[in-house]
């Protein structure tokens, strides 16, 4: 009788123990874009020798440090999906982008310099700002992807080169 008794003390401690160790490795919270993080592409997109120019501007309250974009793309009449327009699949500002800034937040043109790289016609535009967030357990900056504020264009028919 005193051994079941000691027996059902030890593995109650035990998983106290386990349960204490086991907690520092799970995140306290995960680090979340602001609600007020937008960005708007102000101008027509311009595509000029199979390259695509695109002028955004930050009008929400939080520094914007770059921005995935991604394209509806048609080889001839054949739609392939979304596809990066940005070789590494997203693009930093040299400095973050200010909110309301004056200056528009200017990015390099998009599409391909190797001529054999296939032509792909963009039908649609969909910009998904990035930030660097300080995570308060590590004290280290992350790069954050904000899903919550993504901006999409439609435009006219623009053909660029892109990587298969």
């Amino acid at each position: 009788m005193i051994g079941y008794v000691l027996l059902i003390t030890a593995a109650i401690a035990m998983s106290f123990i386990v349960y204490s160790w086991m907690k520092t490795y799970v995140p306290k919270g995960e680090l979340k874009c602001p609600d007020d993080v937008s960005m708007t592409i102000t101008d027509t997109i311009r595509c000029t020798d199979a390259k695509m120019i695109v002028t955004i501007k930050n009008n929400g309250l939080f520094n914007i440090d770059g921005y995935t974009i991604k394209g509806d793309a048609y080889k001839g009449a054949v739609g392939v999906g979304k596809k990066d327009l940005y070789e590494q699949g997203y693009f930093y500002f040299g400095k973050p982008c200010k909110p309301q800034e004056k200056d528009d937040c200017i990015s390099l043109p998009f599409g391909s310099d190797n001529l054999t790289d296939p032509l792909f016609t963009i039908k649609e535009v969909e910009i998904t700002p990035i930030r660097a967030q300080s995570n308060a357990e590590t004290g280290k900056n992350e790069t954050i992807i904000c899903g919550n504020a993504i901006t999409k264009k439609t435009i006219e028919d623009c053909i660029i080169r892109l990587k298969n």
